[in-house]
């Protein structure tokens, strides 16, 4: 296949493209991870993936700053009601 000058400034501009959008994924990966601990119902920011509340492992972890308490909000499943034992 022959390539000319036209497709190979399309393919480089293609590529600089592509690296500058990897570039933008790098930085915002650098950022500090949001976790989200669906036992506790908490959300934190930080390197530490344990809960703060309860000591077991995150349930969740989120790169964007508001995805985790996004996540807090949705709909809590109801607890079945304790039948009476008497």
């Amino acid at each position: 296949m022959t390539t000319t000058a036209h497709t190979r400034t399309r393919t480089a501009r293609a590529a600089a493209i592509i690296r500058a959008i990897g570039q933008r994924r790098h930085r915002h990966s650098a950022s500090p991870a949001q976790f989200v601990c669906g036992r506790c119902h908490v959300a934190w920011t930080g390197a530490e993936a344990d809960c703060w509340s309860c000591g077991q492992p995150a349930t969740s972890e989120h790169n964007h700053r508001g995805a985790a308490l996004l996540r807090l909000l949705h709909p809590v499943q109801p607890t079945p009601a304790k039948a009476a034992t008497q």
